[in-house]
């Protein structure tokens, strides 16, 4: 068989592959699978918001937010103890946290004790990473379950589908 007219020729499964891939990472689909869920665990937490923001006190809301994230959105099945929920926190922070003098950890605490933007703001902020964090993962399991590795003229034919259908963008 021509090796040209192989890679460019597409099964019947792949093009099912391909709609379960484009269905699976629809904006809808990550919205109510990821998004919506992470946004709710915000909304239902409950933290202390008067007093003055300790390093101590800090380290207990973020602990206490992914230990809530956790428990009712993310749903792990791990019982993790307060120094492992706030290991989590902190490498979180350290990995994606912005702001606009500083980064990670420090910078997070930092915007909490600011008047200007707080605890509420870091959480939201927390949230944000918490959602990009598991989007990728969810892009990652979507193509490791449907594309199989050793088949790069199947990669190759399905990337093609999709830059046909949805353009070099």
């Amino acid at each position: 068989m021509n090796q040209h007219l192989y890679f460019t020729m597409m099964s019947l499964n792949e093009m099912d592959c391909i709609d379960t891939i484009i269905d699976l990472l629809s904006h809808e689909t990550i919205c109510q699978c990821i998004d919506d869920p992470i946004d709710r665990s915000l909304v239902t937490f409950q933290y202390d918001e008067t007093g003055k923001m300790t390093h101590d006190r800090f380290n207990r809301i973020i602990t206490a937010y992914v230990n809530h994230l956790y428990e009712t959105t993310l749903r792990m099945n791990v019982n993790l103890n307060a120094h492992k929920l706030l290991e989590e926190a902190i490498w979180i922070l350290e990995q994606n946290y912005q702001s606009d003098h500083a980064t990670g950890y420090d910078a997070a605490q930092l915007d909490a004790v600011d008047p200007k933007r707080g605890m509420a703001f870091v959480l939201e902020r927390m949230k944000e990473l918490f959602k990009t964090q598991e989007r990728e993962k969810y892009i990652a399991w979507v193509f490791a379950i449907h594309i199989d590795p050793s088949d790069w003229y199947m990669h190759v034919r399905i990337i093609t589908t999709l830059l046909e259908r949805y353009g070099h963008t």
